[in-house]
């Protein structure tokens, strides 16, 4: 005896039914700073454990000694949880922070050098054929 195998169609569409789902991970941005020297930013909050700082430092006034550092701290209690980027010189980067949920603010070091930060958090969504999320 032969096995019976039996397919879905949309017939609607012409194509096999159901479609497996794609997730892809989208980036939202929660704040952003540009500045010039040093910087203690405003508080924010992240409801992911997981989350990155997009950063370029440019025009440092001595290349060689120009040093770069975002350092994330607990907006509750004030104390540095890490250093989140640590560059010499001028650059561009991406640096991912692994910490509990909560509310945060960066102490940015930048001495001498222009800069942008923009904290961002992750969002999964589930998309289609195009790889855009459903609108």
């Amino acid at each position: 005896m032969l096995p019976i195998m039996a397919a879905c169609r949309d017939h609607r569409h012409g194509r096999n039914a159901p479609q497996e789902k794609q997730e892809r991970v989208f980036w939202k941005p929660i704040a952003s700073w540009t500045g010039h020297g040093n910087l203690q930013t405003d508080s924010f909050e992240m409801v992911t454990g997981n989350w990155r700082v997009d950063w370029q430092a440019h025009n440092p006034k001595d290349p060689k000694a120009g040093v770069f550092r975002v350092n994330v701290h607990s907006a509750i209690s004030g104390r540095p949880l890490e250093t989140a980027v640590e560059h010499r010189g001028g650059g561009t980067g991406i640096d991912y922070v692994d910490e509990d949920p909560r509310v945060f603010f960066l102490v940015i070091d930048a001495q001498g050098m222009d800069w942008s930060v923009t904290v961002e958090e992750p969002l999964v969504a589930d998309t289609g054929p195009t790889g855009l999320p459903p609108e």
